[in-house]
């Protein structure tokens, strides 16, 4: 985020660096800085005095602030005359968005992300769902899985991650595939993608457990290539990544979620430099527990949420939306 704050400051010379502290894991908590920038775990232990001392509260991917932690902090912030949350993220319901209000004040819609496109300052997508067909044998055998052994099912399921493989590395240009599970898919995916993807194009894996300036290394990498696959975990990459050059997004995982990931929040930058950016969705229609990001059950048709205008490009880019059955991968 400072980085970004640095981007933004060449226009006016605010001095970042003079101005800012950072707070995070191992870093001094006491400033005499005006402006602080921290996660909010590293300021849950923080006495009512120290949060004390702050006249204002920002706090961004907002939607979060329903966790216990947050509102703990918050509640810390007496003096903080002015409280400020920002999400593209509200999710449907009722009781989180009584609690966020509670907290923060009634919601305002500053721009919708079908604005922000039509600005110039996000990149327009086209997003394409992939149709996995299995056998009926297979079918049948899962017919009274519960959800964790769905997931277990497709982490596990050699010919789904073998086309996934495939997949990244048929596509041109910059490509991201975000994952639920580090170690039993995560792990799994970026092994087969590197021993096949050879010495001129390059593989990296982002999990929680990657330092946070090596994560800002490898964002800074990919803007400099024009073929780099990154698997990252939804975790790290579904909220607040900024990339510049960002071509296609594929989706390892399903959801439980109502919540659709933001991923346009991944390809915002000062210059677009794709024409719009490409999301893969693999369905799994057969599956009762599981719900894809972007298409219902049948694959066939958007799932449309009240916060979610920017996929009711719907009629400019219907042309985009393309359903693919391959059967018997």
């Amino acid at each position: 985020m400072l980085n970004d704050f640095c981007d933004y400051s060449k226009a006016n010379g605010f001095d970042v660096d003079k101005h800012s502290h950072i707070i995070m894991g191992g870093k001094e908590k006491n400033t005499t800085k005006p402006f602080i920038v921290s996660t909010w775990q590293s300021l849950t232990k923080q006495t009512v005095e120290w949060n004390n001392k702050h006249q204002v509260a920002i706090i961004d991917e907002c939607h979060l602030a329903k966790g216990t932690e947050i509102q703990s902090l918050l509640g810390k912030c007496h003096e903080a005359e002015y409280r400020v949350g920002m999400t593209g993220s509200l999710d449907n319901s009722t009781t989180n968005e009584m609690i966020i209000r509670g907290m923060l004040g009634d919601v305002k819609r500053v721009s919708a992300t079908k604005d922000l496109m039509d600005s110039g300052h996000l990149t327009p997508i086209q997003i394409k769902s992939i149709i996995l067909d299995y056998s009926p044998e297979t079918k049948d055998g899962c017919k009274n899985f519960d959800y964790k052994t769905e997931i277990s099912f497709l982490c596990q399921n050699e010919k789904r991650n073998r086309f996934m493989r495939n997949l990244a590395l048929s596509l041109d240009k910059n490509t991201l595939l975000l994952y639920n599970l580090v170690e039993k898919h995560g792990k799994v995916l970026y092994e087969m993608i590197k021993e096949k993807a050879g010495a001129d194009r390059p593989v990296y894996f982002v999990h929680g457990g990657v330092d946070l300036d090596d994560r800002e290394k490898i964002l800074k990498k990919i803007e400099s290539h024009d073929n780099a696959i990154v698997i990252a975990s939804l975790g790290v990459f579904s909220t607040g990544i900024s990339i510049n050059r960002l071509h296609n997004v594929i989706f390892a995982s399903p959801t439980k979620s109502v919540v659709l990931p933001p991923v346009h929040q991944l390809y915002i930058g000062e210059k677009i430099s794709a024409d719009f950016v490409t999301i893969l969705d693999l369905a799994n229609p057969f599956l009762d527990n599981l719900t894809d990001f972007w298409f219902d059950k049948s694959g066939a048709k958007l799932r449309l949420t009240k916060n979610r205008e920017f996929v009711k490009l719907d009629e400019a880019a219907a042309k985009h939306l393309v359903s693919t059955i391959f059967t018997e991968f």
